[in-house]
């Protein structure tokens, strides 16, 4: 049962990424056309996406801009986190961490919904030990309750990733 709350629960995404901003949103996002993507992928066999969405102002924060996670399909939205979009920017919190002498970085989207913990994660690191190896992108949702880990939930498709824009909605 726990294991079936949490599917419905999930959230979170991102891989090795491309920008997508308020432009037409094509398939597979949750978002919809004129939201900025901050992170976007299909899960679960590519039966269901996960997304988060928002607005914000590139160039300073306004009481405007929100971020909403979703998860689901277009046509069933499982899980909409926060459903009222006013002042949702602050339930959410960001963690980076980039180490430049191993060529990582790590962008990090905490909320809570309920006793459910989250964190949509996107990570960068080399491939090999030289920059023409190229780098390996790993991206996806954890989920806790009380702090347990129920899940680790990983994008299966590219993804757009932009977790690095959330700071500019603050």
């Amino acid at each position: 049962m726990i294991r079936c709350a949490c599917l419905l629960l999930l959230a979170g995404v991102a891989r090795k990424g491309f920008a997508q901003t308020s432009s037409p949103v094509s398939s597979p996002s949750l978002c919809h056309s004129g939201e900025q993507i901050y992170l976007s992928c299909t899960v679960e066999k590519g039966a269901k996406q996960l997304a988060l969405c928002g607005r914000g102002d590139d160039s300073r924060a306004t009481p405007d801009n929100y971020l909403q996670y979703r998860y689901g399909t277009k046509n069933r939205i499982e899980l909409l986190y926060p459903v009222v979009r006013s002042e949702s920017i602050a339930k959410f919190e960001q963690h980076t961490i980039y180490q430049k002498t191993a060529r990582t970085s790590a962008y990090e989207i905490h909320f809570r919904n309920g006793q459910f913990e989250y964190v949509v994660y996107s990570y960068q690191h080399p491939a090999g030990d030289d920059e023409r190896d190229g780098y390996i992108s790993d991206a996806g949702v954890r989920v806790a309750r009380d702090g347990k880990a129920l899940a680790d939930i990983r994008c299966e498709t590219s993804t757009i990733d932009q977790l690095i824009q959330f700071e500019r909605l603050r």
